[in-house]
């Protein structure tokens, strides 16, 4: 779990361990968020975990994924061919200062965030956090996986469920347009 705004020497922040159960265990004491009085909006930065090479130039102006987790990271990487950097920001409320931290390393990039669809919580909070995050972001887009007819969904609410469920091909389709007319220039 990394601060990639900050020096090297201070970037990891912390570690997040996941265990055979699914149980998910952080580094003890590690806060997700982080106060950024040097900002110029003072908004807090957020720790994530990037999923390959983020890019080298500042001047970056393609598409940043952002993930609530680490599984679904993983699996929206493989699904664009590993070609677009992908990061986790390890939970809803970590996607808007996660973008920021990106933001601040790559202030032209498009941000792309990957929700849940937590349709069995009430207020549908990984939905909510993207939606919030498309308002506060200039030109962001979501998108939530959607289950094809015939599907079993069993409780899944991320990418990486469907993957499991339908197959990569399937998280492949609804990613790919997205990205498309993210990069064509109409946002």
């Amino acid at each position: 779990m990394m601060r990639y705004d900050m020096p090297l020497p201070n970037q990891l922040r912390g570690v997040q361990i996941i265990k055979p159960s699914g149980e998910k265990r952080f580094t003890a004491g590690m806060a997700k968020t982080e106060p950024c009085p040097g900002a110029p909006d003072q908004s807090a930065r957020g720790v994530c975990c990037a999923l390959g090479d983020l890019p080298v130039d500042g001047g970056y102006k393609g598409v940043l994924m952002i993930a609530e987790g680490y599984a679904t990271a993983a699996t929206v990487r493989m699904a664009t061919g590993r070609r677009l950097p992908v990061v986790a920001a390890f939970d809803c409320h970590g996607l808007a200062p996660a973008a920021r931290t990106l933001l601040a390393l790559y202030p032209s990039a498009k941000l792309a965030f990957l929700a849940d669809d937590d349709y069995l919580t009430d207020g549908n909070p990984g939905v909510k956090a993207a939606k919030g995050c498309v308002a506060t972001f200039k030109g962001a887009q979501w998108i939530a996986p959607v289950w094809p007819h015939g599907v079993k969904r069993e409780g899944g609410t991320d990418f990486n469920d469907l993957h499991l469920s339908a197959g990569l091909a399937v998280v492949r389709r609804q990613i790919e347009p997205m990205v498309s007319y993210m990069m064509s220039g109409r946002v």
